[in-house]
């Protein structure tokens, strides 16, 4: 199994990377930068209840 430490570096240093620019790399700097997600942390999912993800797809097919 990978050690996640090490993934975590080299995460961050592939998004900090100018010359880096797959869409793996770029879906990473999205999860930092958007969501605020840290390669490091082990977090459970957020789920939304069925009315929540409802009015979320009500908003987003405006």
């Amino acid at each position: 199994m990978r050690d996640p430490i090490a993934h975590a570096d080299q995460v961050y240093q592939s998004a900090k990377s100018i010359a880096a620019s797959s869409p793996v790399v770029a879906s990473w700097r999205r999860c930092m930068t958007m969501y605020q997600l840290a390669p490091e942390e082990a977090r459970s999912p957020l789920r939304l209840s069925e009315r929540e993800f409802a009015n979320a797809r009500e908003t987003s097919a405006r």
